[in-house]
Order: structure tokens, then C-alpha cells, then sequence
């Protein structure tokens, strides 16, 4: 929900005349992306990738491992909630709702919208291809192809049918074998939080490098 209502967000840029509605938000980001990141690596990756051995001791160690480092980041997670007003969080409904849009352009702004969307990712992608291996060019292209997926998600209407279908099919399948790879880095550096003293209790924060 966080992710398409940014999508939206950027989409409304040029009629946005209430600024940003983030502001308030934003300290979730990062203690949401580590949930995110701690329950996938526990429940998809590490099963898929140990699916062999699935009672190898490294795997049970593994398991309890992202287990204690998902059960402490939840409960932060849980505090920062906790401290957020109501009226904040109903800020991004009363903002898109507050939007006004001329009808007879909707069409053409929206296939001009999406056709910046193609050409940022087509530019990222080709540029990540020639340049030297960097996680930072490819994450970029992850997040310019689902920024594409959810933008014809919402646009589809507007859009040519066929052409929104191809795009969306190809942003897609872009964002998947991405995300798989990113997954599998992803879990590595997690795991290597582990490296913490034995005595480190149930409820404590994870290693800065876990976030």
C-alpha cells in the first residue's frame, strides 16, 4: 500500500498543489523494509534456496536466526507505530482526494505520464547492461520497473490495451527475477548480523548493519 500510494504521489506531481503528505510517514520506511526484507528471507529465500536440506543444522540455525532478528524488528517496528497520530495517517487519503484534474486531458496525460515511465526504465536498463557490474544501477532499475507495473496498474483505462498489457507483462517479469536476485543478496548480509555476541537479548535492536 506504501509503495502504490508513492506511485500515485509522483503520478499527481504536476497538480499536486498541497505538497508532499510523506513527512509524517517516512521514519516507517526504513524499520518497514527491514520487516519486509526479514520475513522474506525467512519464509521464501532461505527455503528455496536450502530446500534440499530442509533439517541440516545450517538451515535451523538460519531460521532461528532471522526468527529472533524479524521477532525484534517487528516489535520496534510495533513502537513506531505506536507514537503516530490517527489525523496523520488519514493525511494521504485527504490529500489525493483534495486532487483536481481536467477530464478531457486525462488520456493524453496519462499515456505522456507512461511513456516517461518506458523511457526512464529503458534508459536505467541499458545503462546498467554497458556499465560494470553495480547493485546500485540495477536497484535502480528494479524500482523504475515497478514504478512503471503499478503506474499502468492504475492508469490502465487510459491507456492503449495492448500497449499497456505488453509493458506491464515486461515490467513484470523485470521486477521478479530482480527482486529474486536482490532477495538472495539480501539474505546474505542479513545472516552475517548474526555475528553478534552470544549473550544479545531476545528484544534487542539489530546491528546497524541489518537496517
Amino acid at each position: 500500500a506504501w509503495r502504490r500510494y508513492r506511485v500515485l504521489w509522483r503520478l499527481f506531481q504536476p497538480v499536486d498543489t498541497l505538497g508532499s503528505p510523506w513527512g509524517d510517514l517516512s521514519p516507517l520506511l526504513k524499520p518497514l523494509g527491514l520487516v519486509r526484507d526479514l520475513d522474506v528471507a525467512r519464509l521464501e529465500t532461505l527455503p528455496q534456496r536450502l530446500k534440499a536440506a530442509p533439517l541440516s543444522p545450517a538451515y535451523l540455525w538460519a531460521q532461528q536466526a532471522l526468527q529472533r532478528l524479524s521477532d525484534s524488528a517487528r516489535l520496534q517496528l510495533i513502537d513506531q507505530i505506536a507514537t503516530l497520530q490517527p489525523l496523520k495517517l488519514h493525511h494521504l487519503t485527504h490529500w489525493l482526494a483534495a486532487l483536481q484534474i481536467q477530464p478531457q486531458h486525462l488520456k493524453s496525460w496519462a499515456r505522456a505520464r507512461a511513456r516517461k515511465w518506458v523511457e526512464a526504465l529503458e534508459l536505467s536498463y541499458e545503462e546498467a547492461q554497458i556499465q560494470t557490474f553495480s547493485a546500485k544501477r540495477w536497484h535502480l532499475v528494479r524500482l523504475r520497473a515497478k514504478r512503471l507495473r503499478y503506474g499502468i496498474e492504475a492508469l490502465g483505462p487510459l491507456l492503449p490495451r495492448k500497449w499497456a498489457k505488453l509493458w506491464h507483462h515486461r515490467a513484470c517479469q523485470l521486477q521478479i527475477r530482480l527482486g529474486l536476485e536482490r532477495d538472495a543478496l539480501r539474505l546474505t548480509e542479513l545472516l552475517q548480523c548474526t555475528a553478534c555476541p552470544p549473550n544479545r537479548t531476545y528484544d534487542s535492536p539489530p546491528p546497524p548493519s541489518c537496517s
